[in-house]
């Protein structure tokens, strides 16, 4: 088949999927999910190559398949499903586990939820064990590239996983080769941060009509006298014990005030405060040209926490030119009909975005120094509370701000 993504870049492609990888692909998952089970639920978009697992994987089988009307509230038709009496196959998305766990009667049925799309952390998981305790949760990592998915790790009943931040991605399905190579394509050891090249039965035959991409992103095995590796562009490490644990994309680092940021990083930071399920971190680019970084978070169901407790939390784990400007709290994240995070759909911040209240200046000159900060920065409104690199400033534009003021009498 050839299937269009978007991946994490947002310009489509179609990546063409040879048989044979399709194949390995569901021969894996039969084997691997579908022990014990009486079939599967489909409920994600056919378009979506996630579908593969459910679909596909239990008919080589001879099992049942149930496909909910893409027309329905799919949280509620996979509650309605979860808690019937037959133990069945899920591939979900942890935004439909955070969905789930609002609505869900627990159960103790023995399904089997293959996990997928975006980052599961170990919070959702122990929520999710809670209401289904005999359920298997599996983590599966892949790109559409390499056939739906390419490493498992999985946690059944009974198992626990303490601590914050993501659920491991695991280790590589049959057939399958997974690499951390440096900048030069040197393996890299054991915790140390690299881009992940994927090799094996999996790898796809390119993108349609994009022999420049394709030459770029398939390439030949570093590490074997044949065959061709996929390269993610996907920042992961191999735990000690052996396990990979996924940190971010590579062409999400971007450049503030000269700086350069992990967008990645800083979302599993968040991830690691107890009262947060989700999270994402994008950059804000102001009319002057000026970055700042914006956080969105949803937490658990226990929590009251607003933005600015967790970005005070933040400043005591991360440099300050990697704290968000703003943290905001959302019900949930909005997401895209496949279950992923729609980052065009985020909100701006309220107000004008100052992490802190608002307070007006109390005399002429804290008037004249909000006045030309707002100028400086593009911001529509300073306060006497505001920071100037929070909003944006660098060391470049506190010259203009030096500059402007110089010429009101105003000495720095």
């Amino acid at each position: 088949y050839v299937l269009y993504t978007s991946g994490s870049t947002g310009e489509p492609k179609g990546v063409s999927v040879a048989q044979r990888g399709l194949s390995h692909y569901v021969s894996h998952a039969s084997e691997e999910y579908l022990v014990g089970l009486s079939g599967a639920v489909v409920s994600s978009p056919l378009a979506f190559d996630a579908t593969v697992t459910s679909l596909l994987s239990p008919l080589v089988k001879g099992l049942c398949v149930e496909v909910l009307p893409e027309s329905t509230d799919v949280i509620e038709s996979l509650a309605l499903s979860i808690s019937g009496d037959e133990a069945q196959l899920y591939k979900v998305t942890p935004a439909h586990l955070e969905g789930l766990c609002h609505v869900l009667a627990a159960t103790d049925v023995a399904h089997c939820f293959v996990v997928g799309g975006e980052q599961f952390t170990r919070p959702l998981l122990r929520r999710c064990q809670a209401l289904l305790p005999e359920s298997t949760f599996i983590n599966e990592y892949g790109p559409t590239e390499t056939v739906v998915g390419c490493s498992i790790y999985r946690v059944g009943p009974g198992e626990s996983l303490e601590g914050e931040g993501g659920v491991p991605i695991g280790k590589a399905i049959q057939n399958t080769q997974l690499y951390v190579v440096g900048a030069y394509d040197q393996l890299q050891p054991l915790m140390s941060i690299g881009e992940l090249l994927i090799g094996g039965d999996g790898v796809a035959n390119g993108y349609v009509g994009r022999e420049d991409l394709t030459a770029s992103r398939f390439v030949a095995n570093p590490f074997s006298s044949s065959g061709r590796v996929y390269r993610t562009g996907d920042l992961v490490r191999y735990l000690s014990d052996g396990e990979l644990e996924y940190i971010g994309r590579r062409d999400a680092q971007v450049k503030i005030r000269g700086y350069r940021i992990e967008l990645g990083e800083i979302e599993q930071q968040l991830l690691s405060l107890p009262s947060v399920s989700a999270a994402v971190v994008t950059v804000q680019e102001e009319a002057s040209g000026a970055k700042r970084l914006l956080g969105y978070v949803s937490l658990t169901e226990d929590s009251q926490q607003d933005g600015n407790a967790l970005r005070e939390a933040l400043i005591a784990k991360l440099p300050a030119y990697m704290v968000p400007a703003v943290v905001t709290v959302l019900d949930s994240l909005p997401l895209t009909v496949n279950g992923k995070v729609n980052k065009a759909a985020l909100p701006l911040p309220s107000g004008e975005g100052s992490a802190v209240a608002y307070e007006a200046p109390r005399n002429e000159v804290e008037a004249q120094l909000c006045a030309v900060w707002s100028q400086v920065l593009g911001a529509e409104r300073v306060g006497r509370h505001d920071n100037f690199f929070t909003l944006g400033g660098d060391s470049i534009l506190s010259i203009q701000v030096v500059s402007l003021l110089k010429k009101q009498n105003i000495q720095l």
